[in-house]
């Protein structure tokens, strides 16, 4: 029989502890894992709060963690434990720390922008971005635990360097701007601070057209809600019931900008995206990825919708599911 669930949610914080010790891992590291903050995890660990059922299912398939054990304490740890926990983690889209080899070749884009722009050094570099000025000498000495304000808002978003470059040795440093069309185009408030944007169904057929226009992005409305981290947001209106009984027609869903650097190795089966094409705006289930050939199967919730396949060539922009507006209970469900 199982436990109470006031001792469950006890003991799960306990057990939850246990488990990440046999990873060898501290907090930070498995909030890494499970895309949250630190503090969700401290406050789960000491019974202050719940873990989601969705965090648990995310456990389960990087580490074949047994949901009986971590929920109630019964069965084993794990369902059947993974031969290379590392293997495990890299599968799951989870990269620990930047490679020598990977900061090396920041530096060498860096290098060239210095270089082509004329700027003095690497503190007017950093200076020039927002960056505090010994930022690039704290990332070459492994110093700089999140880099993605340089390698993704700085050299990819204003520079157009190709992140292929850096993560998987692509030859060419920088992106051709005549066939580029994912560099996101993003708008911000007189305090600098992005705006998040939304694309109700009347705008989704520019948006196809104009996703990398800025001028067409601020015409945008904009959608004020709770940003609980610095990525990029936007909010699209849904249509159709492919995704019924989960999401309705007129459900906004609220969605996290994926990076294409994170293409390759971030796309997880079973979640849900905001893909966005030549063809169109639409919302699905990733049912699977082949790394290999760039194909990507597509699932409708609904079983009238037959499944998919596209190449992620043809995508210009995917967005990661984070939670959605209900028109029928007016509430923010996550």
């Amino acid at each position: 029989m199982k436990t109470t669930p006031s001792k469950s949610r006890e003991k799960l914080g306990e057990r939850l502890k246990t488990f990440r010790k046999t990873l060898k891992m501290n907090q930070k590291g498995l909030a890494d894992i499970l895309q949250v903050e630190q503090a969700l995890i401290s406050m789960v660990e000491n019974s202050k709060t719940e873990f989601a059922y969705w965090h648990t299912r995310k456990l389960k398939e990087i580490y074949n963690l047994n949901p009986d054990w971590l929920e109630y304490g019964e069965g084993e740890m794990y369902l059947s434990k993974p031969d290379n926990l590392q293997v495990a983690e890299a599968q799951a889209g989870y990269t620990p720390k930047f490679t020598k080899k990977r900061t090396d070749k920041v530096m060498e884009v860096v290098d060239s922008i210095i270089s082509r722009e004329g700027i003095a050094n690497y503190e007017d570099f950093c200076l020039k971005h927002g960056l505090y000025h010994n930022y690039l000498y704290e990332f070459q000495a492994n110093r700089i635990k999140d880099p993605n304000k340089l390698v993704y808002d700085v050299l990819y978003r204003k520079y157009k360097a190709n992140l292929g470059y850096v993560f998987y040795d692509d030859p060419d440093m920088f992106i051709n701007a005549a066939d580029d069309v994912r560099v996101l185009s993003i708008t911000v408030d007189k305090n600098n601070n992005e705006v998040i944007k939304a694309v109700p169904v009347y705008a989704q057929a520019g948006y196809q057209k104009g996703f990398a226009d800025p001028e067409f992005i601020e015409s945008l409305p904009d959608y004020d809600f709770y940003n609980d981290d610095e990525g990029t947001y936007r909010v699209f209106e849904l249509k159709g019931d492919s995704m019924y009984p989960h999401l309705m027609e007129g459900d906004f869903v609220k969605a996290k900008f994926l990076p294409p650097m994170h293409w390759r190795d971030k796309l997880r089966q079973h979640e849900v995206f905001i893909v966005v094409t030549k063809d169109g705006v639409v919302c699905k289930q990733l049912a699977d990825h082949d790394a290999a050939t760039g194909n990507i199967r597509l699932h409708s919730f609904n079983n009238l919708y037959q499944d998919y396949t596209i190449n992620l060539a043809d995508v210009y922009e995917l967005w990661y599911y984070k939670g959605f507006y209900s028109r029928r209970t007016l509430r923010d469900v996550r």
